[in-house]
């Protein structure tokens, strides 16, 4: 079978896409909420979510119930809210042309039902981002869901891909 490649390559500015993507990047890594009981960070969170991030930006891999940056946003604060101590650290971080890629861990603490943390929780995963006139237009989130499903003790251990 032969392989198919994307009909462009890279194009772009990669200094404007180097700039708005490491914004983003530093954001998430500094802002997202590291605090169950400090909830400013969502005053924070939106102005630069809404600057970075087009309205109309296109959402793979991300499980929205709307598409779009409203979506988006909607989404990040259910899991901040749900996931309130999470700390982010990227591992690598590539720009070229007007993409940008990350490979990133994740360690947050479930909020139970009662409202006390509960779960620790250590993700894995990457996305990559297409820049246009200073914002995200397209987005792409591939996350170790299966691992994430087997510490919250949804799937059995056992369960391999």
């Amino acid at each position: 079978m032969p392989s198919v490649f994307p009909a462009t390559s890279p194009c772009g500015d990669v200094g404007e896409t180097r700039r708005v993507f490491m914004q983003w990047c530093e954001f998430q890594e500094r802002d997202f909420p590291l605090d169950p009981t400090d909830k400013s960070w969502k005053d924070r969170f939106i102005p630069i979510f809404e600057e970075v991030v087009h309205p109309d930006v296109v959402l793979h891999g991300v499980p929205v119930e709307e598409p779009g940056r409203d979506g988006w946003l909607r989404f990040l604060l259910a899991l901040g809210d749900n996931y309130p101590e999470l700390e982010t650290t990227f591992q690598l971080i590539l720009v070229e042309g007007d993409l940008g890629a990350a490979y990133w861990t994740c360690e947050m603490t479930r909020l139970g039902a009662d409202g006390e943390l509960s779960t620790p929780i250590r993700s894995r995963g990457a996305h990559f981002d297409r820049i246009s006139g200073g914002q995200i237009v397209e987005h792409w989130a591939l996350i170790d869901q299966l691992d994430w499903l087997k510490q919250l003790g949804v799937v059995d251990e056992s369960v391999g891909l």
